[in-house]
């Protein structure tokens, strides 16, 4: 999914669908050229560390999604009213010209 390419919920969907929630801790983020990825952070990886490593790539990236809260896999895809906020996050982040670092959004599900 490229935010330059008009996403559309549909595809927020298929991203977070892609994710198993009990597995591990997820990173959302958005690269240089717009494209969205939901990273799986392994082993001794931390936020920081990922950040780090991933620095030269990363155009803006969201708070951590905590493993089991419900905010990554089938049951967050499911829910219509996250995928439209996940959606219109990175839609208006992008469109905001935004860089670095961003915490939930205001929706209070986080």
């Amino acid at each position: 999914m490229n935010l330059t390419n008009n996403p559309t919920v549909a595809a927020v969907r298929d991203l977070l669908m892609g994710a198993d929630d009990e597995r591990a801790h997820h990173i959302l983020w958005v690269d240089t050229d717009g494209e969205v990825h939901l990273d799986v952070l392994t082993g001794d990886d931390s936020p920081a560390s990922w950040t780090t490593r991933m620095a030269n790539r990363i155009r803006l990236r969201y708070e951590t999604f905590s493993r089991g809260n419900g905010l990554t896999g089938p049951a967050a895809a499911q829910d219509s009213q996250w995928v439209r906020q996940v959606h219109e996050w990175l839609i208006s982040s992008w469109n905001e010209g935004r860089r670095g670092y961003m915490g939930y959004p205001t929706d209070g599900r986080a």
